[in-house]
């Protein structure tokens, strides 16, 4: 027969059927024993299986079915430290995202036409040299040119004062560059980077009449 003591100890963790009890060193009790927890005017009879002193919890206890009604104790640490971290990734890229585009907003459209025309590539050395010039026209003049032809953009130029004196040259310029995209045209390197200087002038043309 066991004999009844009258050791306490504190209940430190509830895990499914499982309840972790703490005891001082000189009040540890048996294995194969009984324990009573009072909750509220409810005693509840748990007994002892085990016994882990390399560990800093004492006992665990397997409980009587009812234990899970008496006792409750919601276990969240993992979907919070999901949630945690996507808050955190979201909030950082919501942050870089914000400086880069403040960083955009605050480029001239000579930062654009710089940033276009130092990537023109030979393989592609007309399209991109009449997309350096839509763009920074676009965000110079405040203007919808790109996917318009050359004839559209000639079009265009006469509403814009700026573009009125250098049409001319402009139409040539153009004129140039689609018989080179669209006819074929083997434009020598001498001809490219003459294109190049051409629109450089305009650009610089165009910024000291701002």
């Amino acid at each position: 027969m066991n004999k009844e003591t009258n050791n306490k100890g504190k209940v430190i963790q509830v895990i499914g059927p499982v309840v972790d009890v703490e005891f001082g060193e000189s009040a540890m009790p048996a294995i194969g024993g009984a324990l009573a927890i009072e909750i509220g005017d409810k005693k509840i009879i748990f007994e002892i299986k085990s016994v882990l002193n390399e560990f800093e919890r004492k006992d665990i206890f397997d409980i009587q079915d009812d234990i899970e009604n008496a006792v409750e104790k919601p276990d969240f640490p993992f979907p919070l430290t999901i949630l945690t971290a996507f808050l955190i990734v979201f909030t950082a890229v919501f942050i870089l995202k914000r400086k880069k585009l403040k960083k955009e907003s605050l480029k001239t459209a000579i930062d654009f036409f710089n940033e276009v025309i130092h990537k023109i590539q030979p393989e592609s050395f007309f399209e991109d040299l009449t997309l350096a010039f839509k763009i920074y026209v676009e965000k110079k003049f405040n203007v919808r040119i790109l996917g318009k032809t050359s004839l559209e953009i000639i079009g265009e130029a006469k509403k814009i004062e700026q573009l009125k004196e250098s049409r001319e040259k402009l139409k040539k310029w153009l004129d140039f560059l689609d018989l080179c995209k669209y006819a074929r045209y083997k434009a020598s390197k001498e001809q490219m980077e003459e294109r190049i200087e051409d629109l450089k002038a305009f650009v610089n043309e165009w910024e000291r009449g701002a």
